[in-house]
C-alpha cells in the first residue's frame, strides 16, 4: 500500500474546520491560486466574480479571517495605501494590508457592488453574505479550477502566513498581521508546513 499521500497530509499545517473538528489543511500552491482565481473570474456574469476574487485575496493576501473579510466596509480600507483596519477575535482592532497588485480588484468590485450595500463583500441584492455560502462559492469554484485539495478559507490565512516566513518577515511581525493574541499560536501554523509545502514556496520565489 502506498502510504507517500497519507503522510504528506499529515504533515501539513492543522487547523480546525467551521464545525471546530481539526483536519490536515492542504495548502495550495501559486497555480493552484491562479485556476482557482481564473475559475471564478469566469464562472460569473454577473459582477460576483469580482466578490469571489477579492475576498480570496484578502484571506490569502491579506491574512483576513472568513468572518473578518465579511465583516469589513468599504471605509475599512484605505484607497491609497491598501492599510486594512481589521476587528478581530476578542473585538480587537489590527492594520494589516492588501497588496497592491490586488487594489485594481478592490477598485472595481467596490464601482459593481450593489447600490446600498453596507458590507464589503455582500450578496447580489447587497444584503450581508453569510460565511458558510461564501465557503461552498470557493468550494465549487476549486472543484471547476480542478483542484484536488480540499480548499478551505482558513487555509488562504496559513499559506498568507507561510509566504511571509519564506520572505523572512520575523515571525512578531506576522504574529500581528493574523491577530494572533501570542506569538505561539503563529509559531503553530508554521511549525506543520511540510517539506513539499516548503520546498513549492521555493520554486514559486522569483529570483534575479
Amino acid at each position: 500500500m502506498d502510504t507517500t499521500h497519507d503522510h504528506r497530509r499529515a504533515n501539513l499545517t492543522t487547523g480546525a474546520d467551521h464545525k471546530g473538528v481539526n483536519r490536515p489543511l492542504e495548502l495550495l500552491d501559486e497555480n493552484e491560486i491562479r485556476l482557482l482565481d481564473e475559475a471564478m473570474r469566469t464562472s460569473h456574469r454577473t459582477v460576483l466574480g469580482y466578490r469571489n476574487r477579492l475576498a480570496v485575496r484578502l484571506m490569502a493576501g491579506a491574512g483576513l479571517r472568513i468572518s473578518e473579510v465579511l465583516s469589513l466596509t468599504p471605509a475599512s480600507i484605505d484607497p491609497m495605501t491598501g492599510n486594512i483596519r481589521v476587528t478581530g477575535k476578542g473585538g480587537k482592532t489590527r492594520i494589516t494590508r492588501l497588496p497592491a497588485a490586488d487594489m485594481p480588484l478592490l477598485r472595481s468590485w467596490i464601482k459593481r457592488r450593489p447600490d446600498g450595500a453596507t458590507m464589503l463583500v455582500c450578496r447580489q441584492d447587497g444584503s450581508p453574505m453569510e460565511a458558510s455560502a461564501m465557503r461552498q462559492t470557493i468550494k465549487r469554484a476549486a472543484a471547476r479550477a480542478g483542484i484536488r485539495k480540499e480548499v478551505r478559507c482558513h487555509s488562504f490565512r496559513h499559506r498568507f502566513a507561510v509566504t511571509l516566513a519564506n520572505d523572512n518577515v520575523p515571525v512578531p511581525h506576522i504574529s500581528r498581521l493574523l491577530g494572533h493574541s501570542s506569538v505561539a499560536t503563529t509559531q503553530h501554523y508554521l511549525a506543520g508546513l511540510s517539506l513539499e509545502d516548503a520546498l513549492d514556496a521555493l520554486t514559486e520565489r522569483v529570483t534575479v
